[in-house]
């Protein structure tokens, strides 16, 4: 795994909650094709995993990677399951097993 720490620093490490429930609610309002596409997913740059906790809630396999242990810790501390730390290049999940990655808001 490539250590993210040698460019993102505590200093940087704030966390993101994506701007809250009403952008989670914007995306699948308007992307309506994301919740067809599928049964499981994996959001990559999860921020605080609200994402991933709205596509749990319909009945989704969801889950999160994301490079700041403050969001990790920000998930948990939600009740949001399946937030873990890691780098997207190196995931901790075996291959083939999602439907589809989300990656918003991350560049």
């Amino acid at each position: 795994m490539i250590d993210p720490t040698r460019i993102w620093t505590g200093e940087n490490d704030q966390y993101s909650d994506r701007g809250g429930p009403e952008r989670i609610l914007h995306m699948s309002e308007h992307l309506p094709w994301l919740l067809e596409a599928g049964d499981a997913f994996v959001d990559l740059g999860c921020g605080c995993g609200g994402v991933v906790q709205h596509l749990q809630r319909t009945g989704k396999r969801a889950c999160g990677v994301t490079y700041q242990h403050r969001e990790v810790e920000a998930a948990a501390s939600r009740g949001i399951s399946d937030v873990t730390f890691g780098d997207i290049h190196e995931l901790p999940y075996p291959p083939n097993v999602f439907d589809g990655a989300i990656c918003w808001d991350v560049i």
